[in-house]
């Protein structure tokens, strides 16, 4: 049944990301939903209970970071991935900070993807 999938949260104001994303996760045998801004996935998360959540740093409503800092209240155990642009550098490191797991640059493979999203579901934390 598709209740025992594991969902990843993807948050991002790119359509055309959401739509990539999710296609390479559910390729690998997860539920993949996207949500196109930071206040609807903090509404989101704590219904949704995902895995692993990823991360646009920028975005228009509320940065990314931003929604790291509430996600982390919710649950400071939450797994997040930030996905962005090379120019973006200080973000992403800042997200680092905030307790993000690791982050991947655009563009990207779905192997490069599926390799970190592993490597964090598969370590013990």
């Amino acid at each position: 049944m598709e209740e025992d999938k594991k969902t990843i949260l993807i948050v991002d104001d790119s359509v055309y990301l959401i739509n990539k994303l999710k296609a390479i996760f559910e390729r690998n045998g997860f539920k993949a939903i996207g949500i196109t801004n930071g206040i609807e996935a903090i509404r989101q998360y704590p219904l949704l209970h995902p895995v692993l959540v990823t991360m646009d740093i920028v975005m228009p409503d509320m940065s990314g970071l931003e929604v790291i800092e509430e996600l982390k209240k919710i649950d400071p155990e939450v797994k997040v991935v930030v996905i962005s642009s090379i120019g973006m550098k200080e973000k992403i490191m800042a997200a680092v900070r905030l307790g993000a797991k690791n982050f991947i640059l655009k563009p990207f493979s779905g192997q490069k993807v599926m390799e970190i999203v592993n490597q964090i579901l598969g370590a013990k934390s």
